[in-house]
């Protein structure tokens, strides 16, 4: 998974350079790469089909005007669109608060439930199968903002620790402490009859 992420970004990273310099098709390979993680990161957050569509082409307006501004030392090409996703997400959020802003948070935490379920890996995803498939919401739904993107960007859109700190304004390291806390929270909370997942609920993963 390291080596598929590394190769990932070293791709991404030479695209965004081609794109820099003039190449049409470079950036639309580019946005063919990143559109889905970042319709999926809107998704999970924004319920209206339409807004979700319109905040997904803001981010890209966004990656266009900001070419020249990115730093590869500063993180993957992954996390920085999707840092910008986040800022557009967060400014949406600001600006729909006084109207049901509780209730769409709520609905977006079934949203991420239906992501970790169909998407996440083989490992994760018996965790979440069948009978589990309920405690697992409920699970979520008492977790704070924080938990649930995180939860979001690792087994969701599948990032790597070094992809997500930047998102998250974190370090790789802290990344890796919170992955490791939650999942021990999670097979400490969560009962399942499994015996692939072993006791205590969620099965070990990793958290590179």
């Amino acid at each position: 998974m390291a080596l598929s992420a590394t190769m990932r970004d070293a791709r991404q990273r030479l695209l965004l350079e081609l794109a820099r310099r003039g190449s049409e098709e470079a950036f639309r390979r580019l946005y063919a790469e990143l559109y889905d993680p970042v319709c999926r990161y809107v998704g999970v957050r924004v319920r209206g089909t339409d807004e979700a569509e319109d905040l997904v082409a803001t981010v890209f307006g966004r990656v266009v005007e900001g070419l020249e501004r990115f730093d590869a030392g500063r993180g993957p090409v992954t996390a920085w669109v999707l840092g910008m996703a986040r800022h557009a997400v967060i400014d949406h959020q600001r600006r729909r608060a006084a109207f049901g802003g509780a209730r769409q948070a709520a609905a977006s935490t079934d949203d991420l439930h239906e992501v970790l379920a169909a998407d996440l890996p083989d490992a994760l995803g018996v965790m979440v199968r069948d009978e589990e498939v309920r405690a697992v919401r409920a699970w979520l739904q008492r977790q704070d903002e924080a938990t649930r993107e995180l939860m979001d960007l690792k087994f969701g859109q599948g990032l790597t620790s070094r992809e997500i700190a930047p998102v998250m304004g974190l370090t790789q390291d802290a990344v890796k402490k919170r992955c490791e806390r939650i999942l021990k929270q999670m097979r400490q909370e969560l009962p399942t009859e499994s015996t692939e997942t072993g006791k205590g609920g969620a099965p070990c993963m990793n958290v590179e």
